[in-house]
């Protein structure tokens, strides 16, 4: 399970590295893993995710970040 440092970071990282962006739509659990994160690859949709705008990511950054805890998760929705 990542730190609350590493899932920023990784936020940050979205919202800054389009090439990393690319790499998280295509491959979320590998993309992530680095950050901490383990994700079964089994439950990320086939037709892949989509990601919030980077103005969005920085906009709410702090928030997101405050919010974080030990009970982090990442889900992920068919559109």
């Amino acid at each position: 399970m990542p730190t609350q440092d590493q899932a920023r970071a990784a936020l940050k990282r979205l919202a800054e590295d389009d090439a990393f962006r690319e790499q998280v739509k295509t491959d979320p659990a590998a993309a992530l893993s680095e950050y901490g994160f383990k994700i079964d690859p089994t439950s990320v949709p086939k037709q892949g995710i989509k990601l919030p705008d980077p103005d969005t990511i920085n906009a709410n950054l702090d928030r997101m970040s405050g919010e974080l805890n030990s009970r982090m998760a990442i889900l992920f929705f068919e559109a």
